[in-house]
């Protein structure tokens, strides 16, 4: 019996002590681009010692995975899955507080999405809040418009067989009339 209230009160002891340090993701939106891309992006910040975030992007029910690094040493950022990072800023947020904080701000660009509405969501674990004020999941949504554009070699192919479906009736017609005359 003491050992197992020796256990539960260490355990109790490690889950009030991980508490301690958080990361918060201060933005996160998108930014629509050309021809049915959207690029996504989130910045996070965290307390120093923070463990990363983890967590997933889904567009209309198929994730993207990503995870954020806080090191406090370099300005290293691990970015979502497949996207683009840009380094970390680091700051101290008041005199007294002794661990230098991470500014992260991370991005995705998901690309050939037809025109039409989309709903997104960024879910995270591991202490995260949107805005240093509520708990992930944030939910919301997008209107993407796109426009088709056909590339040169597309219609360069195109010019090549409307010119040869022409020289096809041509040479056909010229056949026809040369059989003609000789009848």
């Amino acid at each position: 019996m003491r050992t197992i209230l020796t256990i539960t009160a260490a355990a109790a002891l490690l889950a009030v002590g991980a508490q301690s340090a958080q990361a918060h993701t201060r933005s996160f939106g998108f930014i629509p681009q050309t021809n049915g891309d959207v690029t996504f992006y989130i910045g996070t910040y965290d307390h120093g010692g923070t463990t990363p975030v983890t967590g997933s992007l889904t567009i209309d029910g198929t994730p993207y995975a990503f995870t954020t690094s806080y090191t406090n040493t370099t300005t290293t950022a691990l970015g979502l899955t497949g996207g683009s990072t840009a380094p970390g800023t680091f700051f101290t947020t008041s005199p007294g507080w002794s661990a230098p904080s991470q500014v992260d701000f991370q991005s995705v660009t998901v690309s050939g999405l037809s025109s039409g509405s989309y709903t997104f969501g960024l879910t995270g674990t591991s202490g995260a809040h949107f805005d240093g004020s509520g708990p992930l999941p944030i939910t919301t949504s997008v209107t993407v418009n796109s426009t088709a554009v056909p590339e040169p070699s597309s219609l360069a192919l195109l010019g090549m067989g409307v010119a040869g479906l022409a020289a096809a009736r041509r040479r056909r017609r010229k056949t026809s009339d040369e059989a003609d005359n000789e009848a």
